[in-house]
């Protein structure tokens, strides 16, 4: 009576018509209501119309009045999302409404979602990375600048400790050697001997040229001491460079050294205390030399760049040991077996007081390269009446 009921319900309502023309919606597979008893009333597909379910599940849709959605496959291999609704009229159960979707919208939207979520989490991955990249390259570069300023720190220190003590130890043999000079000077003047005066000249000789030789190592090592007042004016950084050039032009010809200048005319004035960058330069110049017993080329050069002034003076000599290279400005340390060790340390003063860095490149026999950077403008403090 019921399958009867819903038969003539349908065909008073036209609900064939109806589901034939929903399972021709976008996306519908197939639109079936089903009798009571799990017949197949009507189909978008006319030829399953009468047709029974057999499916226990539909059967408990059904008996509990319960709504079913999941995915099946149907006969022909294809996989739908069924979606099962009771059909009900005035509170008495009449049958089902089943509607079966494609999935491949589903699957579309959720590949594409998928490719989505992907791609994002690629993305923060990748960003995360970059981020924790960026953060560890700016710490590496934080720690580095750190590292470099507490070794300068511990170099001024002990630069400073050093300076104070020999400022002590020179004052001691100063006075000392002194006497020593005038007691030569007046043996030699004034107590001739009756016999063998040359020889006795030659000693006196020998003797104050190695007095003289050690006030020049006093003097070293009061100029690690004593307060460094510069005296900055605008000056033509290549007068600077070419004096020094002629300075040692004599010496470097005698060693079979050939100089190579090289200072741009169009140079811009620099600030800077010309006597103090010409010790730098002779300093360096000095080591190039010695580092050269067989000849070679001594390079001298100037060059501006970005404010900065760049002196420059290279030699083709025997290079520096790899292991003295990161010390090389410290005091006492020379690949000589005469020397001190004083001059690199105190160009590097000099170059400090002028708010500059000096630095220095260098190969076992390839030669060294020495590069002094100093702002333009120069270091604070007054210019020189008349610079």
């Amino acid at each position: 009576a019921d399958a009867a009921y819903v038969l003539n319900f349908r065909k008073e309502i036209g609900v064939e018509r109806q589901i034939e023309e929903l399972g021709r919606q976008s996306g519908v597979a197939a639109v079936a209501l089903l009798g009571p008893d799990r017949t197949v009333l009507a189909h978008s597909d006319g030829a399953r119309t009468g047709e029974r379910e057999d499916d226990p599940a539909l059967a408990r849709a059904l008996e509990e009045r319960r709504g079913l959605s999941r995915i099946v496959r149907r006969p022909d291999g294809v996989e739908v999302l069924e979606v099962v609704r009771p059909l009900e009229l005035d509170g008495a159960r009449h049958g089902l409404l089943r509607v079966d979707l494609s999935t491949a919208p589903i699957r579309r939207a959720w590949a594409r979602d998928l490719k989505f979520a992907v791609l994002l989490g690629l993305a923060v991955l990748l960003a995360g990375g970059l981020g924790l990249g960026v953060i560890f390259y700016t710490q590496g570069r934080h720690l580095g600048r750190i590292r470099a300023l507490e070794a300068e720190v511990e170099q001024r220190e002990r630069l400073s400790a050093l300076g104070n003590l020999a400022a002590v130890v020179a004052h001691e043999v100063r006075n000392p050697l002194n006497a020593i000079s005038m007691g030569l000077q007046r043996l030699r003047e004034e107590f001739p001997p009756a016999e063998g005066g040359a020889e006795y000249a030659r000693v006196v000789e020998l003797t104050q040229g190695e007095v003289r030789r050690l006030n020049g190592i006093v003097e070293e090592f009061l100029s690690l001491a004593r307060p460094l007042p510069l005296k900055p004016e605008r000056v033509a950084p290549a007068e600077v460079v070419q004096a020094v050039a002629a300075l040692v032009e004599a010496d470097a010809r005698g060693r079979g050294v050939r100089l190579d200048v090289r200072t741009p005319a169009d140079l811009p004035p620099a600030r800077l205390d010309p006597d103090q960058m010409k010790q730098v330069l002779l300093n360096l110049v000095t080591n190039a030399l010695e580092a050269m017993p067989q000849g070679g080329v001594l390079g001298l050069g100037a060059a501006a760049r970005q404010g900065t002034l760049l002196l420059t003076v290279e030699d083709t000599g025997e290079g520096i040991p790899a292991d003295l290279l990161p010390r090389i400005f410290e005091p006492y340390v020379t690949t000589r077996t005469r020397g001190m060790g004083l001059g690199l340390a105190i160009a590097r003063r000099i170059v400090d007081a002028h708010r500059g860095r000096i630095e220095a490149e260098s190969r076992p026999g390839q030669g060294s390269r020495f590069t002094v950077a100093l702002p333009l403008d120069g270091p604070p403090g007054p210019e020189r009446a008349g610079g």
